[in-house]
C-alpha cells in the first residue's frame, strides 16, 4: 500500500491534465487496487487532487470509488 502511495503521490503533485503526463492504465490500475481496500485518512487528498485534476472518465470513477472506500470505512 505505502508503494502505491507513494506512486499517487508522484501522480498528484505533477500539476493539471493528469492524463498527459502519466500513463493512465497505471494511475487506474494503482487507484481501482486501494479502491478495493480502505484507503489510509491523509491518502484522500492525493485522491481528490487527482480526481480534480483528470478529465479521463474511468480515472474520475475510481477515484470516486476510492474516496467512498474511505467514507465506509470511516463509518465503522
Amino acid at each position: 500500500m505505502a508503494r502505491q502511495l507513494e506512486f499517487l503521490a508522484r501522480v498528484a503533485q505533477s500539476g493539471p491534465q493528469t492524463e498527459v503526463v502519466w500513463n493512465m492504465d497505471e494511475v487506474r490500475r494503482v487507484l481501482d487496487q486501494i479502491g478495493s481496500s480502505r484507503i489510509p485518512a491523509r491518502s484522500a487528498l492525493l485522491v481528490q487532487k487527482i480526481l480534480n485534476e483528470t478529465s479521463d472518465e474511468e480515472t474520475r470513477a475510481l477515484c470516486q470509488r476510492a474516496l467512498l472506500s474511505l467514507d465506509a470505512g470511516g463509518a465503522q
